[in-house]
């Protein structure tokens, strides 16, 4: 007796048969990664913050390099000092040396000789700039003053600066003192008011 033969899969339902399995088995592994990675899985602390901070990328700077001053700005351009003036004069006083009436018996102290009964007395001077350097130039405008137990006539000059004491010269600057006590001798220049005093003391013979 012939049995029938058993009807064969048909090809497509077979390949139905691979796919499905591995579809599903890709799926799987998908939803898994997706799993893994979402924000539930990230390590966070309590407040809902990142337990692990995430490295920033720093700069160091080393003590050497952090002790270089910046080069300033105005050194480029430095404003150049004030030019020197006219602040103030050195009075000083001499016994006249040529004629030599009197003598001198201390600082700014002279005393009368006897058989001339005068004491022949200098001045003299010399210009200071306001950076302490001396002037020389003839470009003043001086009034010596001199005041005293007796009125003596004032004298102008133009010189800044007078280190000669000449009895013979009319200079102006050598003063015949006939009468004792203490006088003063005032150096003013008339355009910047710069000044400068001292005083002479004359003791009788």
């Amino acid at each position: 007796m012939s049995r029938s033969a058993s009807p064969r899969p048909e090809p497509s339902q077979h390949l139905t048969g691979i796919v499905i399995p591995i579809v599903l088995a890709v799926g799987a592994a998908v939803l898994a990664v997706a799993l893994w990675a979402s924000p539930r899985n990230v390590p966070t602390d309590s407040a809902g913050q990142l337990s692990t901070p995430i490295a920033t990328p720093t700069t160091s700077v080393s003590p050497a390099a952090a002790s270089i001053p910046p080069v300033a700005a105005a050194d480029s351009a430095a404003k150049p000092l004030p030019a020197a003036v006219l602040s103030s004069f050195v009075v000083e006083s001499e016994l006249e040396p040529l004629v030599n009436f009197g003598k001198k018996v201390g600082p700014g102290e002279y005393q009368m000789w006897a058989n001339s009964k005068s004491a022949k007395v200098g001045y003299v001077w010399s210009a200071r700039m306001s950076d302490g350097t001396e002037s020389d130039g003839q470009d003043c405008a001086l009034t010596a003053k001199i005041s005293g137990p007796v009125s003596i006539p004032s004298q102008l000059y133009s010189d800044c600066t007078h280190s000669s004491v000449n009895g013979f010269s009319d200079y102006g600057n050598v003063i015949d003192f006939t009468t004792p006590g203490v006088y003063q001798v005032t150096i003013t220049d008339r355009l910047t008011g710069a000044t400068g005093t001292t005083q002479i003391t004359i003791l009788g013979y």
